[in-house]
């Protein structure tokens, strides 16, 4: 098209594009910028998981102190996508394989390969994904974070997020180590396996499954062959009955120390609940966090049946020693 109307038309569509590029840029400058390095968890945060807020109540529980996350009016997947979108088209890959971004990008990747099936509740809680990744980013700045141990594999959203976080200014196979104990890809293989599979292809050596009956004896075994190996982050997620809990607890325990870090689900379930008061002496709750409501419908999609009570109740603490 030529003439006036042409080069009005040139001009309009150049400004858009303008406009959206540098919507995106800020978007991702706001949110590294408020990335919580010397805070536990962003007061506030744009960009991905944009409109959350952290608000603490004062009440006290048990000496511990509950946090409420809500989430505000800007569902965060739209400025995912766009950001990651503008990442991967102008910034070279050593600017982003550790990024916000990229972990959302994997676990989007992970729930198109899996089958339709409820799975991924810790993809579906921004808050909580969020929450995991900047204290294992944290201390994977401060050079603290060298292995990664999680009790259950599941959908693999939760091992995603703490890779990410602890992935170098590299690429995807440089970082921390990370170490799955789970009782095998034959139990709900329907979201095991695509997340294995993903998870070996993308992080490469960094990635080690063990498989067997319980992650919680899986652990021990690990202990027995190589009597120095510690874990800086632990994370459990696996039998969420009481006694299941407890195993696991006590055996993290053996690979741990007075710094690890330690991330829990579903606290305002009974077995992890009753498990946690029971190894007071092994564990201690720093923090509880509570997010109801605005859930991310990119990854609920993947669920058949929807859920009914959309809350999400969650801690971090440390082990005693």
């Amino acid at each position: 098209m030529k003439g006036p109307v042409g080069l009005l038309l040139s001009m309009s569509i150049v400004s858009c594009i303008s406009f959206y590029l540098g919507l995106g840029f800020r978007s991702t400058k706001i949110m590294q910028e408020s990335s919580p390095i010397l805070d536990d968890v962003p007061a506030t945060s744009s960009g991905s998981g944009s409109g959350l807020t952290k608000e603490t109540t004062g009440v006290n529980v048990n000496a511990i102190t509950l946090t409420n996350i809500t989430g505000g009016n800007i569902p965060p997947q739209l400025s995912e996508l766009r950001s990651n979108f503008l990442a991967k088209l102008f910034d070279p890959p050593s600017a982003t394989a550790g990024s916000l971004d990229a972990a959302y990008f994997h676990m989007l990747q992970i729930r198109a390969g899996a089958d339709f099936h409820r799975f991924g509740s810790t993809g579906t809680f921004h808050s909580q994904w969020q929450t995991n990744y900047w204290k294992a980013r944290k201390k994977y700045i401060q050079g603290e974070v060298k292995t990664i141990c999680e009790a259950g594999l599941g959908s693999g959203h939760s091992g995603i997020v703490l890779l990410t976080a602890t992935t170098n200014t590299s690429w995807y196979n440089d970082g921390a180590t990370f170490h799955s104990f789970d009782n095998g890809l034959k139990n709900e293989p329907h979201k095991k396996v695509a997340a294995y599979n993903y998870m070996k292809s993308t992080f490469g050596g960094r990635v080690n499954f063990h498989f067997g009956p319980q992650s919680s004896v899986e652990v021990e075994k690990v202990k027995e062959q190589d009597p120095e190996f510690t874990c800086d982050i632990v994370h459990i997620d696996a039998d969420h009955s009481t006694a299941g809990v407890m195993k696991d607890i006590d055996a993290m325990h053996k690979v741990s120390h007075g710094s690890t870090v330690l991330l829990m689900d579903d606290y305002d379930s009974d077995g992890i609940r009753k498990a946690l008061e029971g190894k007071k002496d092994k564990v201690t709750i720093d923090t509880v966090y509570s997010q109801e409501g605005m859930t991310d419908w990119m990854i609920q999609s993947a669920e058949k049946k929807k859920r009914t009570n959309m809350k999400k109740v969650y801690i971090v603490g440390h082990f005693l020693h």
